[in-house]
């Protein structure tokens, strides 16, 4: 009889040891791979596409869109961080807004005309407004423009792209 215990209690405490040296070894995998889930903020290729598409729309409308107005300063961006991160949406729309003829972006705040001078002739940039957002089966991107010296708004578009459905 106290040989069995002393087996059975041998063999329970190699098994814990066993089972919890293997929880610390599969521990770091498992928290890694939840990790990038919630904090990789790269979409889904249907979905970047869809947000690549109403991003071009939307600066060819910006351009055709700014009067006589020279420069446009990025002043709010809204992005859904779980859609993507605001720096990638931001590289994406300043890429789109340089392949649009004569215009330049100085830095990811401030978008050019070639033509433009800087002097103080110029009339006080547009300010530029962003929100990009999903809703059900739709991706939506607004833009909104405002006269800086009056804060008057001057135009604005609202641009939607129905995303794939998943299986």
């Amino acid at each position: 009889m106290i040989l069995t215990k002393k087996h059975t209690i041998t063999a329970l405490l190699i098994s814990s040891i066993v089972f919890l040296s293997g929880c610390m070894v599969m521990m770091p995998g498992m928290i890694d791979s939840m990790l990038i889930k919630y904090t990789n903020k790269s979409m889904r290729p249907e979905t970047e596409s869809v947000m690549r598409e109403l991003i071009s729309e939307s600066s060819v409308a910006l351009v055709a869109n700014r009067g006589t107005y020279e420069r446009v300063i990025l002043r709010k961006i809204e992005i859904n961080e779980n859609l993507v991160s605001s720096e990638k949406f931001l590289q994406l729309f300043t890429d789109s807004i340089r392949l649009q003829n004569g215009w330049k972006v100085l830095n990811n705040r401030t978008i050019l005309a070639n033509n433009s001078e800087n002097n103080e002739s110029e009339p006080l940039p547009l300010l530029l407004d962003i929100q990009l957002y999903m809703d059900g089966e739709k991706l939506w991107l607004a833009m909104q423009l405002v006269d800086a010296r009056s804060a008057m708004f001057y135009w604005s578009g609202i641009y939607a792209g129905m995303l794939p459905v998943k299986e």
